[in-house]
């Protein structure tokens, strides 16, 4: 289902509002994400995913700082 909309520019924009007024977001994320997707620079990656010639790499592990905490979290 996901793939249906994968190359779909109003999902895209509907995820930009998202992250746009999302209390979790930072302003230099928000300025990377509203230029990768107001010029379409998605579909590079997204056409290779529907037409199964993306190469997905292996996922990196690292350690985060939990808030206000001496323990960390692992993020890939």
């Amino acid at each position: 289902m996901f793939l249906k909309y994968i190359d779909n520019h109003e999902k895209w924009e509907e995820f930009l509002n998202y992250k746009i007024f999302s209390l979790y977001s930072y302003r230099k994320e928000k300025r990377i994400l509203e230029d990768f997707i107001s010029n379409k620079k998605y579909l590079n990656i997204t056409s290779k995913i529907k037409n199964n010639t993306y190469s997905f790499s292996f996922p990196l592990k690292v350690y985060v700082n939990k808030g206000n905490s001496d323990k960390k979290r692992v993020v890939y």
